[in-house]
């Protein structure tokens, strides 16, 4: 599956030859920095089940929920949604990395752009949000380019390893 961005850019599935160039590119202590649920370090394992879980998940699953980013082919990052569940059923949260080479050159803010539109064209959700870390300017200027709107500070929000993250949560409602 390729579902096309513009002339280079791109979201796919998961394939077995993004193992090496994940494991390289998710060993960055800035994406473990900025993320939540990427570990540090990133090994080579965690890329091979990474894939694998990915593989399974689109044999086996009509709602594909991470995807590639590809420039030209080629993995420079990810984007996936979490459903959520019971009362917030209506409600997806978005999660996004870039790899270091590719930063800074608008790839993120087309991406999350085309991704909302594909999320809310394809399933019944009525809001997205993205909860980031507050020192994450980039990725705040990357959402509010495309139309997110800050609806809130959590203290202590999210724990990573042993410590409480803030959590600024941003919100995107479907038209």
């Amino acid at each position: 599956m390729n579902l096309k961005i513009d002339h280079h850019l791109s979201l796919g599935y998961f394939l077995p030859k993004d193992v090496i160039p994940l494991a390289e590119y998710l060993n960055d202590l800035d994406i473990y920095n900025s993320t939540l649920r990427i570990p540090h370090p990133y090994t080579l394992k965690d890329a091979e089940e990474h894939v694998a879980l990915n593989l399974e998940k689109q044999l086996h699953d009509s709602i594909i929920e991470n995807y590639t980013i590809r420039l030209d082919d080629e993995i420079v990052g990810g984007i996936g949604f979490m459903p959520g569940s019971g009362f917030q059923s209506h409600i997806a949260e978005i999660g996004y990395w870039l790899a270091k080479p590719f930063r800074n050159k608008g790839i993120m803010t087309k991406t999350i752009g085309f991704f909302c539109n594909m999320i809310f064209e394809n399933h019944s959700f009525a809001k997205l949000t993205a909860g980031i870390f507050p020192e994450n300017i980039a990725s705040k200027h990357v959402l509010e380019k495309n139309g997110f709107i800050e609806e809130g500070f959590l203290k202590k929000y999210y724990k990573k390893g042993d410590k409480y993250i803030d959590c600024r949560v941003y919100a995107l409602m479907k038209d």
